[in-house]
């Protein structure tokens, strides 16, 4: 499905967290489409959003970069508002709400999101 995926950058805070997220959204494609996280390069997602790569690089630095704001994704769905009965659950349901919300988040791209976890595992990483 064909889309324009320029945007205004004006500079301001909007702006900038708008480009995050396309830039965050336009790399999970390209690692759709190719079938591997690995193989996302920066210059092919400026070259997606038909913004130079160096706007890129104001936003993240390197693909690793890139898989931390993903997962900062799911992170921000665990530690969301709860429902007010949320405490009288036993801690076990507690944590098992706060873990589905952050597998739910990630769901769209459950093959990317295990391919982007091995590339994080490695001795130097932890």
């Amino acid at each position: 499905m064909p889309q324009d995926n320029t945007l205004d950058l004006s500079g301001d805070r909007s702006s900038a967290r708008d480009m995050r997220v396309a830039i965050l959204d336009a790399a999970l494609d390209l690692a759709e489409e190719k079938g591997q996280w690995t193989a996302v390069r920066l210059h092919e997602v400026a070259d997606r959003l038909q913004i130079p790569p160096s706007q890129v690089l104001d936003h993240y630095r390197d693909l690793d970069s890139v898989a931390d704001a993903w997962f900062l994704r799911g992170l921000k769905a665990m530690v969301a508002p709860k429902p007010a009965d949320f405490m009288r659950h036993p801690a076990w349901r507690r944590i098992e709400i706060c873990l589905l919300a952050w597998f739910d988040a990630l769901a769209p791209h459950q093959r990317v999101t295990a391919q982007m976890l091995q590339g994080k595992l490695h001795l130097s990483h932890p």
